[in-house]
């Protein structure tokens, strides 16, 4: 029996879509749902493309493997969801593996001898063309978006200085407000397609680039700006979470040069195949490999 658990399950729902915003977590969980639940062959397999699921009740008692997908990287603690799991889930299990876009996370989760994927993060690209803008913005403007988290909030207020020092107009989307003034969620994109400049980090930086903004990598770590195709890959391996930092670590720098950068983004479309290969070479050899250092307390 194959058993879905995405963003829809009652309790994280309920937990993370608030204020007519849906979560980031679950607009990829639905990507998720759509393009690579399918791609996990086999007759009794568990797959959840959002929830932890160890905090999910009404699971099957038994099953062949167990597919959990990662949203996050705690760098205090990196592998604690991930052992959590496996300690936890409600389900007698031969096999787990854990889904990463996070390749640093990848690589801990495999030193620690936990069955991982690596598998980048990406848009469907075509939802974000041909968009109606809201207006035209001045040439030196520029929006951040993306919450700005009490993490985040270092970065950002440099960010804002270096900006408006240059004499550029600095504006923000986030928590679901355009320059702290509430807007509809359908109306984002709009608000984003005024624009030729953006920072954000993750789907949001993946996002812009879909829209033809000229991108800085940014969110509790400046990232710089991506000009070449290294510097684009360097970002893909870290889900553009800005914490690796490409080009030139000097803000201002990164300003002069912003109509260098690459627009383009990471594609399901384009992708699709070699994540395919991925996912049907773990099932063919890594499921079939002994692994002997996993924890597996129930099953």
């Amino acid at each position: 029996m194959r058993y879905i658990v995405d963003h829809t399950e009652p309790r994280w729902a309920l937990r993370y879509q608030t204020n007519g915003f849906v979560n980031g977590a679950a607009t990829y969980s639905a990507d998720l749902v759509k393009h690579q639940v399918d791609l996990w062959q086999g007759d009794n397999i568990i797959i959840s493309t959002c929830p932890l699921l160890h905090t999910v009740d009404g699971l099957p008692a038994e099953t062949d493997l167990v597919v959990q997908y990662l949203h996050e990287y705690s760098y205090a603690l990196p592998l604690a969801n991930a052992q959590r799991v496996i300690s936890e889930i409600k389900t007698k299990y031969k096999r787990i593996v854990f889904v990463t876009a996070y390749y640093g996370l990848y690589v801990l989760l495999k030193r620690a001898g936990i069955d991982t994927v690596f598998i980048p993060m990406t848009i469907e690209a075509d939802k974000f063309k041909d968009i109606e803008s809201d207006g035209i913005h001045q040439e030196k403007s520029i929006i951040y978006f993306g919450n700005v988290t009490p993490e985040k909030q270092k970065v950002y207020n440099h960010l804002k200085h270096a900006f408006a020092k240059q004499g550029w107009k600095f504006d923000t989307l986030s928590h679901g407000k355009f320059n702290g003034f509430p807007v509809e969620s359908a109306d984002v994109h709009g608000i984003i397609q005024g624009y030729k400049y953006g920072i954000g980090v993750g789907r949001c930086a993946l996002e812009m680039l879909a829209q033809g903004l000229h991108i800085i990598v940014a969110g509790a770590e400046f990232g710089g700006i991506m000009v070449s195709d290294a510097d684009f890959d360097a970002q893909t391996l870290t889900n553009m979470n800005g914490r690796v930092t490409t080009f030139d670590r000097n803000v201002e720098t990164c300003i002069e040069c912003l109509d260098d950068t690459q627009v383009r983004t990471n594609d399901i479309h384009e992708r699709l195949p070699e994540i395919e290969k991925t996912i049907k070479t773990y099932l063919q050899t890594g499921l079939q490999t002994p692994n002997d250092s996993q924890a597996h307390p129930n099953g």
